[in-house]
């Protein structure tokens, strides 16, 4: 008994309107039936080409958009952790959160296995930027004031490259700022420091 076509056109399926028969039912060139084939308007304004037993049966109710939403939503934190773009904030906590909880993180080593710890309120990052702030600029990271405290508001600040340099554990800076900050000229000093970084072989240290 030949099938008989059921006309769709006119027909909403989820955010699915469709205009009419795109390709016809037939075989294809391995000589299996392929089905018939509908030009679709989504709600979003993108037509698309959908079977029409995905239509009627529901596996298709979008041109894909419903979908990409729908991950998005999964991965947005605030508004701000979309799957394709997280605010420096954002990232700055996700990374934070990584080094002291995910022992397959990479810096792990400096921070969750030598006990620096996120604190609750932190859990949320919500309440981290409510403390925190935005960042005065992109070239600004998350600093802990004191290198073997947690993270917690009272131990963090937005910090620029050059104020990391004098807070690195196990740094140059940490004996040379004791002998030489508050007794040379700003000038000078500043000059000795970089030659000083240049002459002294770089040791591995853990970054704030």
């Amino acid at each position: 008994m030949k099938n008989v076509l059921i006309d769709l056109t006119g027909q909403t399926f989820g955010k699915l309107k469709v205009l009419g028969i795109a390709v016809r039912a037939g075989r294809n060139s391995r000589g299996h039936a392929t089905p018939t084939k509908w030009q679709c308007l989504c709600d979003c304004g993108k037509e698309s080409v959908v079977a029409g037993k995905d239509l009627r049966n529901g596996r298709t109710r979008s041109c894909g958009c419903l979908r990409a939403d729908s991950m998005r939503a999964s991965f947005r934190t605030h508004g701000e952790g979309s799957y394709k773009f997280y605010t420096p904030e954002y990232s700055a906590w996700q990374s934070m959160r990584g080094r002291c909880l995910n022992p397959n993180n990479t810096k792990y080593y400096c921070y969750g296995a030598r006990g620096i710890k996120v604190c609750e309120r932190w859990n949320s990052y919500e309440n981290f930027l409510q403390d925190m702030g935005r960042k005065p600029d992109k070239r600004y990271s998350l600093d802990r004031i004191n290198v073997n405290g947690d993270y917690e508001p009272s131990n963090c600040r937005w910090l620029d490259p050059e104020g990391q340099y004098w807070n690195r554990q196990g740094s140059l800076a940490e004996l040379f700022i004791a002998v030489a900050r508050n007794t040379l000229p700003d000038e000078m000093f500043n000059a000795l420091w970089l030659e000083a970084l240049k002459l002294q072989e770089e040791r591995i240290a853990c970054p704030t």
